[in-house]
């Protein structure tokens, strides 16, 4: 009976072991399930990035119609989508890109995050027909408040990111950069922007942690003279009606420009110089 009592002691304590363990395998699943479907991430300081985890990167790229200027057969639009391109191309797996036209008004081309590679978006941007040029300005402060609405919900929904960046594709143009166009400054500066866009941009850094990025696609300083404004005097055109249309030229170089050439093309064929 000794034997048998010191026997069944041995077995007891090693039973109690293998039913702790167990219950902590179990406990443990079910923490794990918890956590998965919680999408729980560690915390962080804001704009600081997490080894290992991936970055929501928004490019806002500016089609008003200064973005038209061509230099070397390349216009800044064309210049802005590669550049766009590059900076995918430099990405890690794991990060997301979204994409916004600064116009007037704002257009989101990719509103659902896309993943690294972004293949297909990579395509879009590289396509000269998909994404096109507007021959009107931009609105700013429109532009980065729809940002900031994208930046929240994509991080709201995915808390994988550990981080968010705000890339602004432009030529820093008097027109959509500056409050007053007609100040002499060439290049605007925040002095010139205006409140709302001012405001939008800190509320855009207290997100991000001061990620916001602009990146420069003018060239440097070039001389340009662009039509600004176009209107038909008629609400619509008939077949052999006399129609009367008025232009508005602007220089915004410094060089005076003299004997410019006009063309008036109707479905891609010059009708008038």
């Amino acid at each position: 009976m000794e034997f048998l009592l010191a026997a069944m002691r041995r077995a007891s304590r090693r039973i109690r072991i293998e039913q702790l363990l167990l219950l902590f395998v179990r406990t443990m699943i079910i923490v794990l399930i918890v956590l998965a479907v919680a999408q729980l991430r560690w915390s962080h300081a804001p704009g600081t990035t997490v080894a290992g985890q991936p970055t929501l990167k928004v490019f806002v790229i500016d089609r008003s119609f200064s973005m038209g200027y061509r230099k070397d057969d390349t216009t800044r639009f064309a210049a802005a989508k590669a550049a766009a391109i590059r900076r995918i191309g430099s990405s890690h797996a794991g990060d997301a890109f979204l994409v916004v036209l600064m116009g007037q008004p704002p257009e989101v081309i990719v509103e659902e995050p896309a993943f690294f590679p972004a293949k297909s978006l990579v395509a879009e941007l590289g396509d000269p027909t998909a994404i096109r040029l507007h021959h009107r300005g931009a609105d700013l402060a429109a532009t980065l408040a729809k940002v900031q609405e994208l930046v929240k919900r994509s991080l709201d929904r995915f808390p994988r990111f550990g981080a968010a960046e705000v890339y602004c594709f432009t030529d820093i143009a008097r027109h959509t950069w500056a409050k007053n166009e007609s100040q002499e400054d060439k290049r605007p500066t925040s002095q010139h922007m205006s409140a709302a866009a001012l405001e939008r941009i800190e509320q855009l850094r207290d997100i991000t942690g001061d990620r916001v990025f602009l990146v420069d696609v003018s060239a440097g300083s070039n001389e340009n003279t662009a039509v600004t404004d176009v209107r038909v005097e008629a609400p619509y055109a008939t077949v052999g009606r006399p129609i009367r249309i008025d232009a508005k030229v602007k220089q915004f170089g410094s060089q005076p420009r003299r004997h410019l050439s006009v063309e008036v093309l109707i479905d891609g064929e010059r009708v008038k110089q």
